[in-house]
């Protein structure tokens, strides 16, 4: 059996899929099998995977229909047979030594999951990377829990790339589907069962910024993804009793109401995608507008626009002067 499973979700990357696997084979450390899971790509992503396992047996392709990253990393789990479990996304790559690296990093600790850093790249090949970093620290599971509202800001963190996880950590565990934003939701399952994390800022993790990346394609319906995720992450910590509850109900209120005037101002042929946020929001509203620590503008502001959110415009303009979500 393989020492790593390395589970690489495929959607509409057949402009990438080959340096993205090039960079998997390249490594140093070779005892792992690659799981490439084609979700349903219209393109010739799937096609390209087959020609690929046709060149190492390490790699094995499972065909699915498409039903989103979450359930394409949820069939590699079902199918991986190694101890430890990477995911890597079908357009990025990784250096080199990032399985060695981040294996003898676990080893040398005994972590539950060891973790690196990361840099961007573009499709012109530019490269956005800072100073690396190759001391380590080792950080406790349940205190990241604890102070998960303020951990949560950091990408390195909240991705399941740029990890290397014991293969237990998964068993009973699955990824939420139907989300986009899948990683932010699953992050807090596996700190409930992470008691020791080895954290490295090593870039080893290349990052490939694309054009229709959520970070470069500004106001899309994508966007509106972040405002699943705080209600997700509220009801989370609010059924184990954390006052984190009270954090992610107010950021909920929030991204509504931000998103409600930037869609206004910018795009209002999304209203109409966001009108279901704004509905649940309603639903919501009598548990939210209660969490500790709005201030009685921000109070005001909630209120009245769900009364009348042109009323409630100069009361946003007050409490956030209009900045971005």
């Amino acid at each position: 059996m393989p020492t790593i499973s390395v589970i690489v979700p495929v959607y509409k990357a057949e402009k990438y899929i080959e340096s993205c696997v090039s960079s998997i084979l390249a490594q140093t450390y070779g005892d792992f099998e690659l799981i490439l899971v084609d979700d349903g790509s219209p393109d010739r992503s799937g096609e390209s995977c087959d020609a690929l396992a046709a060149t190492d047996t390490r790699i094995r392709v499972i065909h699915k229909e498409n039903g989103g990253a979450a359930t394409a990393r949820n069939a590699g789990l079902d199918a991986a047979k190694g101890d430890f479990i990477a995911f890597i996304d079908g357009d990025d790559c990784v250096h080199p030594q990032y399985l060695e690296f981040l294996l003898a990093l676990q080893q040398k600790t005994d972590a539950d999951f060891a973790m690196c850093y990361y840099d961007f790249f573009t499709e012109e090949g530019e490269w956005f990377a800072g100073e690396p970093q190759t001391e380590y620290a080792l950080l406790d599971g349940t205190e990241m829990l604890a102070n998960f509202a303020e951990h949560c800001r950091k990408v390195s963190l909240i991705s399941l790339c740029m990890k290397l996880f014991k293969k237990e950590i998964f068993d009973g565990l699955r990824i939420p589907e139907g989300f986009i934003e899948e990683d932010s939701m699953s992050l807090p399952h596996i700190l409930e069962r992470a008691e020791k994390i080895a954290r490295s800022e090593a870039k080893l993790y290349h990052w490939r910024i694309t054009p229709g990346s959520v970070t470069r394609s500004g106001l899309t319906e994508k966007s509106f993804a972040y405002i699943e995720v705080s209600r997700y992450q509220a009801e989370f910590f609010a059924e184990r009793g954390s006052v984190q509850a009270d954090h992610f109900r107010k950021e909920f209120l929030m991204r509504v109401l931000k998103y409600y005037y930037k869609v206004e101002a910018e795009k209002p042929e999304l209203m109409a995608a966001l009108k279901p946020y704004i509905k649940t929001c309603r639903k919501l509203f009598p548990r939210y507008i209660r969490a500790k620590g709005l201030c009685i503008r921000e109070k005001i502001a909630y209120t009245l626009f769900l009364l009348s959110p042109k009323i409630a415009r100069r009361f946003y303009m007050q409490v956030y002067g209009g900045d971005e979500v």
